[in-house]
């Protein structure tokens, strides 16, 4: 049993958090977004061995990737971003976003859509990115 601290669904595959800080991920894997080394389906929660040691405090899904803030406000990805961060391509194992848009900004939040996210920071600016179909970012795509 495992002691959650949050959950997230993604259309095929699940994400959550213990109090530890751990992550663990299950469902579809195509496309890296359970954050293994292959694209492996999974019909049980496994521990996202890239982050151990790391203190995750929330995790998001969307289609195909899964982001995870830490308690330090520092952003993970793994999946298809659909190079809405700038790297284009799948990304298998779990890389931390530094630095996003040009600033050091320490991440408090993150929501996924099906192919945007949004990032909410510590100091309470509003950063959505990826697909701005019908509008969805507010600002078009970025």
């Amino acid at each position: 049993m495992f002691d959650v601290q949050s959950i997230s669904l993604g259309a095929k595959h699940a994400a959550l958090v213990t109090r530890q800080g751990e992550v663990f991920c299950w469902g579809n894997g195509n496309s890296g977004k359970l954050g293994l080394k292959v694209n492996l389906d999974i019909d049980h929660p496994k521990c996202v061995e890239s982050l151990e040691g790391v203190a995750v405090g929330s995790v998001a899904c969307s289609d195909n990737q899964t982001c995870a803030v830490t308690e330090s406000g520092e952003l993970y990805l793994w999946g298809i971003d659909g190079g809405t961060i700038g790297e284009s391509g799948r990304q298998f194992l779990t890389r931390k976003i530094a630095d996003v848009f040009g600033g050091s900004l320490r991440v408090y939040s993150v929501a996924c859509g099906a192919w945007h996210t949004a990032i909410v920071t510590f100091s309470g600016q509003h950063y959505p990115y990826g697909s701005g179909t019908f509008g969805v970012l507010g600002h078009g795509s970025l």
